[in-house]
């Protein structure tokens, strides 16, 4: 996708538009309204805040809202809801007995109270974060992230605990900054940021990623539509989205990972930590032995760099490029830091390279008249004395003699800078050259981590060598016994560079300087740059400061569609201009002021909602109400849903009785034969499994606001023939309190445990008749149990 806009922008690059004039007053940048619940007709019906909204719309329809659901559907309801799992037939009769007026909230906060509670609600997140095991696409590195599982853990962990979102967010942004003392476990929150997509080790793509899982994810923002033009429709300019991508370009990976437990003192761990020393040290020398070769090579054959990079300004709509070279070719990324160069003195009409600009404009058959002119014309103050003189004395008479002529006094400014002692200033004029070649922006300065392993390792050797020595630090880690786990993390560079603009979006073609700095839309009048590291810290504040009316709206409507299957706003992470406006704007505004007043408690916005009448109305709606308002934008019913993979999986073993209750630990690869839960298992990011597919899974190639929900016939199949559900049935059947069972308390024991409810009369009999039918009773009884499993009744929750 992102490949594809960048090409529309390079093959049509005179596609502008100016922001909508209405941008400014778009509802959802205005400030969250102080809401009071409306006064209605029916105020009996009132149990929460949330009702009145809901039935002052109603009543202003004159519409009438459904009765309440039966008992056994709203413990269904709400278990399936809050943890994912179906309600045992003890859960349901408790319920069902339980007649105090208490009854249902104390049936909520046991769900809430949980430690299954995390597992179903990280999963929404996880789709946000489009979290997987595996990096993707990717050159000469493995696959996997081997500690991706501590950032899903580090997700069910906050839900269960109630983490305030608030600290949630500024965590998986800036975790690494925040004050945790001796406690490394909130690094874990990093993963949101590193466990994207690798696009093939392309950066501008990784650093585009995470612009879009934070913008989306966070805001309701489609920054990265502001990528290769200012934005179509919202007011969020390209230099906007560039000033986010200085702060994620100045945010690097370290080469070695953290641990984020506290490391033992025992003998055996000892050895341990000592050979993967060993092991990061090899590797760590291997790159900077790699980086100082190519600073010594880019010095070397500067001459043959300013070549190439003239060649490449003379293709105003060459890509960005990247590709395997010979150990002794030019390096690619390299080329593009000398292109840079050339532009940026080329913008400020450096005197240093005044001359070279003017000429490399000119043929070479016209040099011999045009340099004499060009140097009667600037005297030596006005470029400078170095290279005017090195021109008056010997004039070139090609672009390769010029650039010999600047590759020379560029080497000797190097040279005499390495002679000169520590503190000892180099004097001028070659201070004024040494500064073309040094500071974090200069070509030959080479940081293994700003530069990237495919930029710094061009050549298969190289990769070979790489990969070698990452693989021995990678496997030592995960194989030893005494490892402990680690955090996919981030760092900030010690001296970050200014972010510039990509003309088209694209690298090769750098254009003004931007600060890092928050989007203008949310910053009001006084708008500063981030001035601490790369600024991610300052990012999660701007992001969760009460002032910024998006992040408690859209994180409060993500719940609200987990609850509702819609959220009062449709489009989850786009409140743009495009959107469609809430469906109830003050109660969306309510809830999103309510629930930072509550210190973001996700567990209160849950029991707010929940506890509602809205969500306890049944899913059969009144005539009159289905008639007006089908899509029930309304909430005149609550609306009928489908359980997602997770949950058929989940209740497929909860049902067969080999669930594994235990909450966290390293991704399962097992497959469906697993008895963990769905959440747990193994996601490999270019091979998601078929059936996960089937049924509707979220890709984890980007961050996924709300699933498709598709009927098709490979599900019916799936109930049909699967091995799991005959793995299930039997599992049913062989269940001790369902197996020492007579006829029909057998059947009514399957039906508790399938649908929690009893086995109305014409199904009894429709039942019995079959088992009475010649041949195998077992079989009878597995086709039985496998029916119901095929049921809607089964499949959605009423």
């Amino acid at each position: 996708m992102r490949i594809g806009i960048l090409g529309i922008c390079l093959i049509f690059p005179g596609l502008t538009s100016p922001i909508r004039a209405e941008s400014p007053h778009h509802w959802a940048w205005q400030p969250l309204r102080v809401a009071t619940p409306p006064a209605v007709r029916e105020a009996g019906w009132i149990r929460t805040p949330v009702d009145a909204w809901i039935l002052a719309q109603l009543e202003s329809a004159a519409l009438p809202h459904a009765p309440q659901a039966d008992r056994r559907s709203l413990i269904r309801r709400i278990t399936y809801d809050l943890i994912g799992l179906p309600p045992t037939s003890a859960e349901v009769d408790a319920f069902l007995a339980d007649s105090s007026p208490h009854a249902w909230e104390n049936l909520v906060n046991r769900l809430l109270d949980s430690p299954h509670y995390g597992e179903r609600w990280a999963r929404m997140w996880l789709d946000v974060a489009r979290y997987a095991d595996t990096k993707g696409p990717i050159f000469f590195e493995e696959a996997e992230f081997p500690w991706a599982w501590t950032y899903r853990d580090y997700v069910i962990e906050s839900f269960n605990r109630d983490l305030s979102i608030r600290d949630f967010f500024r965590e998986q942004l800036a975790a690494d900054q925040l004050p945790t003392g001796s406690d490394r476990k909130s690094f874990r929150a990093l993963g949101f940021l590193t466990l994207g997509n690798r696009f093939l080790n392309h950066l501008p793509d990784i650093i585009d990623d995470r612009i879009d899982v934070v913008s989306r994810g966070m805001l309701g923002l489609t920054v990265s539509c502001a990528r290769c033009h200012d934005h179509k429709y919202d007011p969020i300019p390209t230099a906007d989205y560039y000033s986010l991508y200085g702060v994620f370009q100045a945010s690097v990976e370290p080469l070695h990972l953290p641990t984020i437990a506290t490391e033992p003192t025992h003998r055996p761990y000892r050895i341990f930590a000592g050979e993967l020393r060993r092991r990061e040290q090899a590797l760590t020398a291997f790159l900077e032995q790699k980086a100082t070769a190519l600073r010594r090579q880019s010095l070397e054959r500067a001459a043959d760099y300013l070549l190439a990079a003239q060649r490449a300004l003379s293709q105003p709509r060459q890509d960005d490029f990247m590709f395997v070279a010979d150990a002794n070719d030019l390096n690619p990324t390299m080329i593009l830091r000398w292109q840079r160069l050339l532009g940026r003195t080329r913008k400020d009409r450096d005197p240093r390279m005044r001359l070279w600009h003017e000429l490399s404009i000119v043929p070479e058959s016209a040099w011999p008249k045009r340099l004499p002119e060009l140097l009667r014309e600037h005297s030596a103050e006005s470029t400078d004395p170095m290279i005017w003189q090195a021109l008056q004395s010997n004039p070139p008479a090609t672009l390769v003699e010029l650039a010999r002529r600047y590759a020379t006094l560029f080497q000797e400014a190097d040279r005499r800078a390495w002679k000169l002692a520590d503190g000892e200033p180099l004097p001028e004029p070659w201070r004024r050259w040494h500064e073309l070649i040094s500071g974090p922006e200069a070509p030959p300065t080479v940081d293994p981590f700003r530069f990237g392993d495919l930029a710094l390792l061009p050549d298969r050797p190289a990769q070979a060598e790489y990969r070698r020595l990452r693989q021995a630090v990678e496997s030592w880690r995960l194989s030893a016994a005494a490892a402990i786990p680690r955090a996919h993390t981030l760092m900030d560079l010690p001296n970050p560079i200014e972010p510039v603009i990509f003309k088209r979006g694209n690298p090769a073609q750098p254009g003004e300087t931007v600060p890092r700095q928050f989007l203008a839309l949310l910053s009001g009048p006084n708008r500063q740059p981030f001035r601490h590291g790369s600024g991610r810290a300052e990012l999660a504040d701007a992001i969760v400061s009460p002032q910024n009316p998006l992040t408690a709206r859209v994180f409060v409507n993500r719940v609200w569609q987990q609850h509702f299957g819609t959220g009062l706003v449709q489009s989850t992470s786009d409140f743009g201009t495009r959107s469609d406006p809430p469906s109830h704007p003050e109660l969306l505004d309510w809830l999103a002021r309510e629930f930072m007043a509550q210190g973001w408690s996700l567990k209160w916005l849950h029991r707010q909602i929940v506890m509602s009448a809205t969500y306890q109305q049944s899913s059969r709606p009144h005539p009159t109400t289905w008639q007006q308002d089908r899509e029930n934008r309304l909430l005149g019913r609550m609306p009928i849903r489908r359980l997602d993979w997770e949950m058929i999986q989940d209740s497929l073993r909860r049902h067969r009785g080999t669930l594994d209750p235990t909450v966290g630990g390293p991704s399962d690869r097992s497959g469906w034969e697993s008895n963990r839960r769905a959440i747990y298992q193994h996601l490999d990011r270019q091979q998601v499994p078929t059936l996960w597919r089937t049924f509707d899974f979220a890709s984890p190639d980007a961050s996924c606001p709300r699933r498709d929900e598709t009927t098709t016939v490979p599900q019916a199949l799936f109930f049909l023939n699967h091995p799991q559900i005959e793995a299930t049935a039997r599992g049913v059947l062989a269940r001790p309190e369902i197996r020492s069972q007579a006829v029909q308390s057998r059947l009514a024991a399957i039906f508790a445990e399938l649908l929690q409810r009893p086995p109305s009369e014409s199904e009894s009999a429709r039942f019995h008749q079959w088992l009475e039918r010649p041949s195998n009773r077992d079989a009878h009884w597995q086709t039985i149990v496998q029916a119901i499993l095929c049921s809607n009744e089964w499949m959605f929750l009423d």
